[in-house]
């Protein structure tokens, strides 16, 4: 266990021992008590492994003994109190006899990693509590400098928890700070959507032929435009990883693909903070990027996602931050146009890509367009635009 001495902050992370007691039992009774603690497991592996050897200590206050968290290098220790706010005042009480300031975080939200926690820490410097809103109505993140009780709830399984919360704050003359809402996982319809579970194998054979055609021109030409700290947004198999350059962080709801994108960034060398996230519900600080990149991503969204999409891109972007922009529509040109309307159904199905989303409506309520450049007649563009 690897131990900071001179560390002033600590990160607690509350999770079940998957071993000897059931795991996100609202989950389990819509795809099976297996698979809940399949995807249970895979959480907690992201989190702790994320958030070891930081500039804040890590422990992992456990529920049904500390047998399967031997596999890691990570102290240890076991929750306490009647119920939730017992065991998170009494868990943040401890830590806090030994450090400055104390977050605490539970075990289900994918891609919670060091910015956010970072962040959170940064953000106790001018408030006495930190809280990280679940779009549930609770909390994913709690933290303060000293211990403050804020715990005090009859119940904790509804949806206003947060408000309670941040009532008892008050009255007890507390300032706060919140983080960017966030959807934690509590059921099947909270999952990451996995459309491309199947094809993630093949996916790379499928594309062979544009991939080695068209977009092995096109991909360098918008990863020379991205500078500073990067997001990928929608990272798929990783054939963007090659141009990667500088501190890049790549991103995929889907498990599948990021794994093959993982192997890329292996086999090309490249040290890449990779994460399970929605584009539409980013686990990202406000104004953390520089720049924001989206390749062939927001085609493949309905035109409710595309819009949530690029509000986040907006979010994370810093002031006159870059958003670039890869993506197809349907061409002015009417045979050309009959002619994808054909394919249509095909592209659907293998891409799930579609072509008539108002991309550039929604990116024009939230950006300053400053070049819209075609690539392929007009159907392809590349689109630049700026955070003001």
């Amino acid at each position: 266990m690897v131990v900071h001495p001179d560390t002033m902050n600590c990160l607690i992370i509350f999770a079940k021992n998957p071993d000897t007691v059931p795991v996100k039992t609202r989950l389990a009774k819509s795809i099976g008590k297996e698979k809940a603690k399949a995807h249970y497991q895979e959480w907690l592996h992201d989190l702790i492994t994320h958030n070891q050897h930081q500039s804040y200590d890590l422990v992992v206050y456990t529920l049904g003994g500390t047998s399967y968290f031997k596999q890691y290098d990570v102290r240890t220790r076991g929750q306490t109190g009647k119920d939730l706010g017992k065991s998170m005042q009494d868990a943040l009480a401890h830590e806090l006899k030994k450090y400055k300031k104390a977050i605490l975080i539970g075990s289900d939200l994918p891609g919670l990693g060091p910015e956010v926690i970072t962040h959170a820490f940064k953000q106790l410097d001018n408030a006495d509590i930190v809280l990280g809103p679940a779009k549930d109505g609770g909390y994913y993140l709690v933290g303060m400098g000293k211990i403050h009780n804020i715990f005090g709830l009859e119940q904790w399984s509804h949806d206003r928890v947060l408000e309670q919360t941040l009532s008892l704050a008050k009255k007890k003359n507390l300032s706060y700070k919140l983080l960017a809402a966030r959807r934690d996982i509590d059921t099947v319809e909270d999952l990451p959507t996995e459309v491309y579970g199947v094809v993630a194998k093949v996916y790379d054979l499928i594309d062979w032929y544009w991939e080695s055609t068209r977009y092995r021109h096109i991909r360098p030409k918008v990863w020379a435009q991205a500078k500073g700290k990067v997001l990928d947004a929608g990272v798929g198999t990783g054939r963007n990883i090659p141009h990667y350059q500088g501190d890049v962080y790549a991103i995929d709801n889907s498990g599948s693909m990021l794994k093959r994108a993982k192997q890329r960034a292996k086999k090309h060398k490249k040290k890449i903070h990779f994460s399970n996230q929605d584009v539409t519900n980013l686990g990202f600080p406000d104004n953390y990027f520089d720049t924001v990149v989206a390749t062939f991503v927001l085609c493949v969204l309905s035109a409710e996602q595309e819009r949530k999409a690029i509000a986040e891109f907006k979010r994370v972007l810093k002031k006159n931050g870059r958003l670039l922009i890869l993506h197809y529509q349907y061409s002015q040109n009417p045979l050309r146009r009959a002619i994808q309307q054909v394919f249509a159904p095909l592209i659907r199905l293998v891409f799930h890509a579609r072509l008539n989303n108002p991309t550039m409506d929604h990116l024009k309520r939230c950006f300053r367009v400053d070049n819209r450049e075609a690539l392929h007649s007009d159907t392809l563009f590349l689109v630049s635009a700026i955070k003001s």
